[in-house]
C-alpha cells in the first residue's frame, strides 16, 4: 500500500486546524478517522507530517556478515 500524498496530508491537517472533527475530515477525504487522528498526533509529538521512509528490516544474516557466503555457494555448487 502506498503512503498518502503530502498534498492530502496538508489538506487534512488544514481542515482539522480549521475546527473540523476527525470523523468529518475522514469522510470528506475517504480516509479512516484513525489515520486522521494518527496524523495529527504525529505532527503534535514529532513535528513530522511526511510519511515514514523505508528502513532496513533488521540486521543482515550472520552468514553474509561473517563471510560464509562463498563457502555456501561452493557447497551448493557441489
Amino acid at each position: 500500500m502506498r503512503a498518502y500524498s503530502m498534498d492530502l496530508r496538508v489538506r487534512v491537517l488544514a481542515d482539522v486546524d480549521a475546527g473540523m472533527k476527525s470523523g468529518a475530515v475522514a469522510t470528506k477525504y475517504s480516509v479512516s478517522s484513525a489515520w486522521v487522528r494518527r496524523l495529527v498526533q504525529t505532527r503534535r509529538l514529532h513535528g513530522r507530517v511526511a510519511p515514514k521512509t523505508k528502513t532496513a528490516n533488521g540486521p543482515k544474516p550472520s552468514w553474509i556478515a561473517e563471510g560464509y557466503a562463498e563457502r555456501l555457494r561452493e557447497a551448493v555448487a557441489r
